[in-house]
């Protein structure tokens, strides 16, 4: 261990900042090369998992991320020696790294996990990050014979398949970014126009056992591990809606029942605005990559999941509805962004207020959500 690293961990638990942390890894990095942000990594794994030396976790995590964001396959078997290095009860971040260092790399980058030894619970992540990317793991020998001989790379499924069914083939991301930020389904500063009265039109809650889940995948971070709440139902009506407009919306919605629209005052406001499904998978994948108030989101991967679960449920596919016929219904129906000024929305940053209508404009999906620090 030569001086420079030696010093930087004598300073350690006297830090106050994880920015300080980033730093001192980030000259080490610049004075004495890789090796040496290696060094460092192995030396804090082991207490990478104290919650009273929050320093240790903080430098892995500078340590892993400088190697995870650097190209090239030595680099990427430096970031896996480091995962390898954590005892097994400190992988609670295993998944989120793991989907760190496989985006934008080579399949054969990430071999040596596989050829070499390693914690079969990496080698799993690795393999399920990989599949739900599209990666053909034929192009890497140890990778595809480890994945056709075990049954860990399957453990993790997307959706609820069938015994036996093969993990569904995703498309590429729709252009969605993952630095995008604001989750607001009208354009900001909208000024919300008072509630309309109720329309009056017959409308019958169809809201089946499994839809609140399946509707609310991607905000189930909201509120599952922060503050926050959704709401999602369905509607049917006995006869088509005259058109598919936000006015009609607009005026339909207060009639409804729907808790996110309760607790309103005098100065309580509801704007609809019209939106196509792309730009809704994009709110849905941004939602659940980036998390809410308390909940740090999801891997990449497993967003685009949930994503497509949810924009699925919303339109109104079949379980059984492959992509491709999850993609065409998504594209017949009208969709639209709500926003309400109700005691039941938090309206700090995390607001979500999404309307499927299908084909037929006789079905209505309701999609809800928000949550608050």
């Amino acid at each position: 261990m030569d001086d420079r690293l030696r010093d930087l961990l004598a300073k350690l638990p006297r830090l106050t900042s994880v920015p300080a942390v980033d730093r001192l890894a980030a000259e080490l990095l610049a004075a004495d090369g890789t090796e040496a942000v290696v060094d460092l990594g192995l030396a804090v794994a082991g207490r990478a998992g104290d919650p009273r030396a929050w320093q240790y976790r903080a430098a892995f995590d500078s340590a892993f991320g400088l190697l995870a964001a650097a190209p090239g396959a030595e680099n990427a078997g430096r970031a896996l020696r480091l995962l390898s290095a954590l005892p097994a009860g400190d992988r609670r971040e295993l998944r989120r790294q793991v989907a760190d260092l496989v985006a934008d790399r080579p399949v054969g980058d990430l071999a040596t996990a596989f050829s070499e030894p390693a914690p079969e619970e990496l080698r799993a992540c690795l393999a399920r990050e990989l599949r739900l990317r599209g990666a053909d793991l034929s192009t890497a020998p140890p990778i595809a014979a480890w994945a056709a001989t075990t049954r860990l790379a399957h453990q993790h499924r997307p959706f609820d398949l069938p015994a036996g069914a093969g993990l569904p083939e995703l498309p590429p991301y729709p252009g969605a970014e993952s630095g995008a930020s604001g989750l607001a389904t009208v354009p900001s500063g909208t000024v919300l126009p008072p509630l309309a009265e109720p329309s009056g039109r017959a409308a019958r809650e169809v809201t089946a056992p499994d839809d609140f889940a399946a509707l609310g995948a991607a905000t189930a971070g909201w509120s599952e591990n922060s503050n926050g709440r959704t709401e999602a139902r369905v509607f049917a009506f006995p006869a088509p809606l005259e058109t598919a407009s936000p006015e009609v919306l607009r005026t339909l919605l207060p009639g409804l029942g729907l808790d996110c629209l309760h607790g309103r005052d005098d100065r309580s406001g509801l704007a609809v605005q019209a939106t196509d499904a792309a730009d809704v998978w994009e709110l849905l994948f941004a939602v659940a990559l980036h998390g809410g108030a308390y909940s740090s989101g999801v891997d990449e991967a497993r967003a685009r999941l949930v994503a497509w679960q949810s924009l699925s449920a919303l339109a109104g596919c079949a379980r059984s509805a492959d992509l491709a016929g999850i993609e065409r219904r998504a594209e017949q129906c009208a969709w639209f962004g709500f926003e309400a000024a109700t005691d039941w929305f938090d309206q700090v940053a995390w607001d979500l207020g999404l309307l499927a209508l299908s084909p037929d404009r006789t079905r209505l999906a309701v999609l809800a959500a928000t949550d608050t620090d």
